[in-house]
């Protein structure tokens, strides 16, 4: 069950990657009427945005992102979508080392062009980070999976 949903998170952001990269000027406009005040912080530990499920206590999220959305895409499963002024390479690495520190391990870490992205498991659970630039915006997608 865990392998379904690893391949569904790494598709995703592919055809996210390849997708973006054909139409950043489609972008432009969307992105361009974002509010300027977006959510500081994601939602606390138990207490989901609009019923999704919350974020577990030990997946630290990097000081400086502002979370977007959190959606509960099926029982166990989950999608945070998060942006900020920060360096992509500085998410990446503030994830990766705030996921270890917390006891998961991580298993891929990998960069392709401008996107970085890694694999963590921890117990039957897995997290993925996709970190990125769209239109000059920060974009970072978290994916966690745990079996219920």
């Amino acid at each position: 069950m865990q392998g379904p949903l690893v391949r569904r998170l790494a598709f995703m952001a592919l055809v996210y990657a390849v997708a973006c990269g054909r139409s950043e000027r489609a972008v432009d406009a969307p992105m361009a009427a974002l509010p300027a005040a977006i959510p500081a912080v994601p939602p606390p530990v138990g207490e989901g945005a609009d019923g999704a499920e919350p974020l577990p206590a030990d997946i630290p999220i990097p000081d400086g992102l502002r979370s977007v959305s959190v959606t509960a895409t099926q029982p166990g499963a989950l999608v945070a979508l998060f942006t900020g002024d920060l360096d992509p390479e500085e998410v990446a690495r503030g994830f990766a080392e705030g996921l270890k520190g917390a006891g998961w391990s991580v298993d891929q870490s990998r960069s392709t062009g401008s996107d970085l992205g890694l694999l963590a498991r921890k117990d039957q659970r897995t997290a993925s980070v996709v970190v990125t630039r769209l239109s000059g915006r920060l974009h970072v997608e978290l994916g966690v999976w745990s079996p219920r």
